[in-house]
Formats: structure tokens, C-alpha cells, sequence
């Protein structure tokens, strides 16, 4: 029996397993285009140096392993008690949109935080190479932290009166007062007014 592609969609919100499945699709693909040697025989990984082409391998040093279709940081945490999320995160290039798309995500969910701090709520779920510094690239584009870290205008000093700079006037020839307050001063139980004069 033949069904229409409208019957087969399903309707309403996404549900976690949707999400997790389409979040594995696309790191699969991001993984084929951006580590296409690694993908192929994550096990061949060359060390520190080239292999006859020349070519030394960015995770090198994370010891990938193939899981679902999908490259996964290795190590020791088999027996740490934390999420198998956490144990073997999903490997990101570092030039990547969807890398920086996550960075963004992170970033604007933690209520833009730093760097630091957005990279280690990454690492529950990601590794990004080279990730402290993608992420500041990333968090250095964010419009809202550029406006609320930006520093503010100096302002320019005018030049000084000529009374000022006149010599040969004996002193308080010309005499600048500048009054201020009140000011709320402790007495005793209470609190009372005062104020200032600077005679300059």
C-alpha cells in the first residue's frame, strides 16, 4: 500500500531520541568531510611523525575509536563514574560551521560566559581540536559581548583657562570653588549632613 509522504510525517515537538539521532547524523557527515584518512582506519592513526605523504594526523594524540559511525575521543576513563558522553566525547574539527554553531549554542545557553567556561560544558558532549581557541574566536564575534565588554569613550580635556596659565598674578588672584554634598556621616546612633568646599 502506498502512503503519501504527509502521512509519514510525524507532528508536534522534537523528542530527546530524535535529537540524539540527528545529532550523531551530522558529526558523522562533519566527520567525513573534515577527517576523511582518521574516518577510514581510525586505528592506523600515525604518531608524532608524517607518514610517506607527509601528512600528520590532528588527533594524534586523542586516540579516536569508531562508534555508531562516529569518531570518539579514547583515553582511560572506562571506570570513571560519569556519562559515556563525558568518558568518550564526539571528536569536531576546529573550521567548521557546525563546530561553531555548537560553540554559539553553549555560549548563549551559559549566559555568556567565557571561554573556559563554555569549552568545559562542551567537553560533556564534544571535543573540539584546538577547542580553547575556536571558542574564543567564536565568543569574540558575539555581538552582545562585544557591547557589554566594550570600554568606554575617554574623555578629551579641554584647555586650561587663562587665568591659569597667567604668570606674574600674585596668589588667590582668581580662585575656583567647587561645593559638594551631603554627605551622610555617622554620629553617635544617628547620621547627619555634611558638606565639602574645595577651594582650588
Amino acid at each position: 500500500m502506498y502512503l503519501r509522504r504527509s502521512a509519514l510525517l510525524k507532528i508536534g515537538p522534537l523528542t530527546v531520541l530524535e535529537l540524539s539521532i540527528a545529532t550523531t547524523d551530522i558529526c558523522r557527515i562533519v566527520q567525513r568531510s573534515s577527517f576523511p584518512r582518521e574516518f577510514a582506519s581510525p586505528q592506523k592513526i600515525p604518531s608524532e611523525k608524517p607518514d610517506s605523504e607527509g601528512y600528520v594526523s590532528p588527533l594524534r594524540k586523542l586516540n579516536p575509536k569508531l562508534e555508531n559511525g562516529v569518531l570518539h575521543v579514547g583515553g582511560r576513563l572506562v571506570n570513571a563514574p560519569i556519562s559515556q558522553q563525558a568518558r568518550h566525547p564526539i571528536i569536531l574539527p576546529r573550521n567548521h560551521h557546525v563546530t561553531e554553531l555548537i560553540v554559539q549554542h553553549y555560549h548563549e545557553q551559559q549566559g555568556h560566559v567565557g571561554p573556559n567556561q563554555v569549552l568545559s560544558e562542551i567537553r560533556q558532549q564534544f571535543w573540539i581540536v584546538h577547542g580553547l581557541a575556536t571558542v574564543k574566536r567564536v565568543i569574540g564575534r558575539c555581538i552582545k559581548c562585544r557591547r557589554w565588554n566594550a570600554q568606554p569613550g575617554n574623555q578629551k580635556m579641554a584647555p586650561l583657562p587663562a587665568a591659569r596659565v597667567t604668570p606674574g598674578e600674585p596668589p588667590f588672584s582668581h580662585v575656583g570653588i567647587d561645593y559638594f554634598g551631603p554627605l551622610y556621616v555617622k554620629y553617635r546612633r544617628g547620621t547627619i549632613k555634611r558638606y565639602g568646599c574645595v577651594f582650588t
